[in-house]
């Protein structure tokens, strides 16, 4: 077992996709199981993974499991589990006739008799039991009622169709008193003489037939458990920590060479087992640094009151601390473990300010270039870093509570961005140069970080009151930090939220979602809140010690302290 932190913008998911590639093409590896927290992080490996070997013309088949297709990416479509099973089934079906043809002389009948009968199976023997089903369906249903005649009528189609379809295809005119059976039947009689075929070589033809219909319902239904075999079959195989553990996969009955969990440090002990008991050899990839696992509010108090401790405490987080954190600082993880220690998505100073703050100073910034558009960029982004202090506004700059919710919300700091955002929005040339740069990305290039769930829905209803240009509204991309982990946007607008009288940081004390919140900014950073509020008795928290650094190397340039009453646009 090995471990490898990702620090933000290090490029963990590169490694992984080379790290792979080198394990296929180098190792000779014939499986790999590759896992994350998230499905958004098990298709973004998934595709780098891919990308990386065709690039590299090496082949390699992947299966993506889940039960749900709308969580599967487009580039991942086509190796969907659901979708290789109807590409598998359409694929059968349309060769079946062909196939079967090839049979022709071993069963002693010409190569159109099996085809004629064959189109006469799938489409005048599938009305006949359509008709029969509905037949009985209208048997049970009560005389008279809706059902009924809604019944009714679908059998009168059906039976003008099957009488068309004889008549045309067969010449066969059917008695009023005939039943579907017997005009099958009848169908039956008339291909098997216009070949003259006999009835032993008859029996034998629809055996064949009904063998290969039986094969296709199986492909079709979960009995077949086609997934399984794809879980034993394919090279790369790939789904989320809880997907990959579902029984119908029976997932403990394989052994994997390699089993790569992504985002490990965000997984339970839970999820991370039932991956890591069928690998040979493991790999954990994370940053304890960043966002850690989630549990249910009432999980960890009823934890906490075992452990008489408060669930706020730090013994009670320092004993909740995820499995990957405990195994990398552990004697044996250090021996059996890396660090990527050069980041390629922040500027310097935004890299510098994360690195100093969170990474004792060890996470280094590579080259990268920065849009040409950057070096005009408007006023209120004229700095790499910018806090814009909400401090100076007094009470107005505290945050409220919500009725019936333990999140906050803050009105200066909403009103403040979204001045911000019309001062970008008024710089055509600038917003028009992030309109080139989201088509070639397609990644909305600002992004509001909001550190509480609630202020996250007051700036997008603030938003969504002001009148925007349809271009500018899809450059604006509002969320919670809980969901940014992995995320980038060149512009990056923080929300802290919380301010008021008594200081009282909240969650606001801890490292890991600041870490995230900061990291997510490629060329511009901007922090909102009230200041004071991280200073005095805050200072040393990790916003404290982040106000201190901007304050200490404020240059205009790079580093920016900036009141909302001196912001252009301020009311």
């Amino acid at each position: 077992m090995g471990f490898l932190q990702g620090p933000p913008g290090t490029g963990k998911t590169e490694f992984i996709a080379a790290f792979c590639h080198y394990l296929i093409s180098e190792e000779g590896a014939r499986n790999i199981l590759l896992v994350s927290q998230s499905h958004e992080a098990v298709n973004t490996a998934a595709e780098r993974i891919r990308a990386h070997c065709r690039r590299l013309n090496t082949d390699l088949d992947v299966v993506r499991f889940s039960n749900r297709e709308q969580v599967v990416s487009d580039e991942l479509q086509d190796v969907y589990s659901k979708s290789i099973v109807t590409q598998q089934q359409s694929s059968f079906s349309a060769e079946l006739k062909r196939r079967l043809s090839l049979m022709a002389p071993s069963l002693g009948v010409s190569a159109g008799f099996i085809a004629s009968l064959v189109e006469l199976e799938s489409r005048i023997h599938g009305l006949v039991k359509s008709i029969e089903r509905l037949d009985k369906d209208l048997q049970d249903a009560g005389e008279g009622t809706l059902e009924s005649k809604q019944l009714t009528a679908s059998l009168s189609r059906m039976q003008e169709d099957l009488l068309e379809a004889l008549a045309n295809d067969y010449g066969i005119s059917a008695a009023p008193e005939s039943t579907a059976r017997n005009m099958l039947e009848q169908a039956y009689a008339t291909v098997t003489a216009s070949h003259g075929v006999r009835p032993h070589e008859f029996k034998r033809c629809m055996d064949l037939i009904k063998l290969s219909e039986e094969l296709l319902q199986r492909i079709a239904t979960d009995g077949a458990n086609y997934d399984e075999f794809l879980m034993r079959a394919r090279t790369l195989v790939c789904g989320t920590c809880v997907g990959v553990g579902l029984p119908h996969l029976k997932l403990a009955e394989n052994r994997f060479d390699w089993v790569i969990i992504d985002e490990a440090a965000r997984s339970s002990p839970s999820e991370l087992a039932i991956a890591m008991q069928v690998g040979s050899r493991i790999l954990l990839v994370g940053d304890h640094r960043q966002l850690p696992p989630t549990y249910a509010d009432e999980h960890l108090k009823a934890i906490a009151r075992d452990l008489g401790l408060h669930s706020q405490s730090d013994e009670f987080r320092r004993i909740m601390r995820s499995d990957f954190e405990r195994a990398f600082e552990s004697a044996y993880g250090r021996g059996v473990s890396a660090t990527l220690k050069v980041q390629y998505r922040m500027q310097p100073p935004i890299g510098d300010l994360v690195s100093e703050v969170f990474y004792g100073g060890e996470l280094m910034t590579g080259a990268r270039p920065v849009p040409e558009c950057f070096s005009n960029a408007p006023d209120v982004i004229g700095s790499i870093v910018t806090w814009l202090d909400t401090g100076v506004l007094g009470k107005q700059a505290n945050h409220s509570e919500q009725q019936g919710s333990t999140s906050l919300v803050n009105h200066a700091e909403a009103n403040s961005i979204i001045r911000m955002l019309k001062d970008i929005e008024s710089d055509m040339e600038f917003s028009s140069a992030l309109v080139e740069e989201m088509t070639e990305t397609m990644e909305p290039p600002i992004g509001i970080i909001c550190m509480y769930s609630e202020q996250k829905k007051l700036v997008r209803k603030k938003f969504a009151e002001k009148t925007w240009s349809e271009d500018f509204k899809k450059l604006v991309k509002i969320d919670t930090v809980d969901s940014y982990q992995g995320k980038e946007n060149r512009i990056v607008i923080v929300s802290l939220t919380r301010s008021s009288a008594d200081l009282a940081p909240g969650f606001l004390r801890l490292p890991n979602r600041i870490n995230v919140a900061m990291s997510r900014a490629m060329d511009r950073l901007v922090i909102v809140g009230d200041m004071s509020m991280w200073a005095g008795r805050n200072a040393d928290l990790p916003l404290g010690r982040v106000a201190t650094y901007i304050q200490e190397r404020q240059d205009g340039e790079r580093y920016r302290i900036t009141s909302v009453v001196n912001a252009k646009g301020a009311a």
